[in-house]
């Protein structure tokens, strides 16, 4: 059975006619050369899916007529991954990795040994990244990137968060012994450090603020983006997160 095509909506539809923006009503056209009376399906930023078929178009934007809708499920656990910037395109692939697993947020960090200060320009393109790996991956939530956070700022923030956790390879805290003793879990916060990692000050004002410094169960030294979705598909299956409830 041929996949159907997906498209985003930035917002909720609030009538049973969408119209795609202009560079989705392209492709939809002149890419994958739909038709009127195709069907497509839509998902929007609050996790809800539709059923739809193309319409007439308005102003060069195409309608898509809604079918048919399915709300999105009650979030089971939400995790968020606060790390640092790998250099080159590894972020890009960090964003798309974490989307297809159903990341909830990622915040850039600014760390004393960070080497990458992303501008807007670039946060703007990783969220356009995630839009894209979210119709690739059959995700109906699109994965929210923040603005670039110094770590100070991030660290008060514990305490809104059921675990917060902070990789670190001298930590004496092996991370699946620190899951088994926290069964019950709403919201997850993790980080991770740059390719010199957290500084050991920085780990101790994490460990002052609530945080729980933590060893993967890896041998080898992790690039950023490795070890970010490594612990990223521990957290799920500690937790046994299903798809789509992140």
């Amino acid at each position: 059975m041929p996949r159907t095509n997906r498209f985003y909506l930035a917002t909720r539809p609030t009538a049973n006619k969408v119209f795609l923006d202009q560079k989705q009503s392209h492709h939809l056209k002149t890419v994958l050369r739909l038709k009127k009376g195709d069907r497509i399906e839509l998902f929007d930023q609050m996790g809800n899916s539709y059923q739809g078929i193309i319409d007439s178009p308005e102003n060069g934007r195409a309608g898509i007529k809604i079918t048919s809708t399915v709300k999105a499920t009650e979030n089971a656990v939400e995790i968020t991954l606060a790390t640092a910037i790998p250099k080159g395109k590894r972020m890009d692939w960090l964003i798309q990795k974490a989307e297809e697993l159903g990341l909830k947020k990622i915040i850039p960090l600014k760390t004393k040994r960070s080497v990458i200060n992303p501008s807007a320009t670039k946060i703007k393109r990783w969220q356009k990244i995630a839009v894209e790996s979210a119709k690739q991956s059959g995700q109906n939530r699109v994965l929210e990137i923040t603005e670039i956070t110094q770590l100070p700022d991030l660290l008060r923030s514990a305490k809104n968060y059921d675990l917060a956790l902070i990789a670190y390879p001298e930590s004496k805290n092996y991370l699946p012994a620190v899951l088994a003793k926290h069964k019950q879990v709403k919201k997850i916060l993790y980080l991770i450090g740059p390719e010199g990692d957290f500084t050991p000050e920085e780990v101790k004002q994490a460990i002052e603020s609530g945080f729980r410094s933590v060893l993967l169960p890896v041998s080898s030294v992790l690039r950023v983006e490795t070890a970010g979705l490594t612990m990223l598909a521990m957290l799920l299956y500690a937790y046994g997160v299903e798809r789509h409830v992140l």
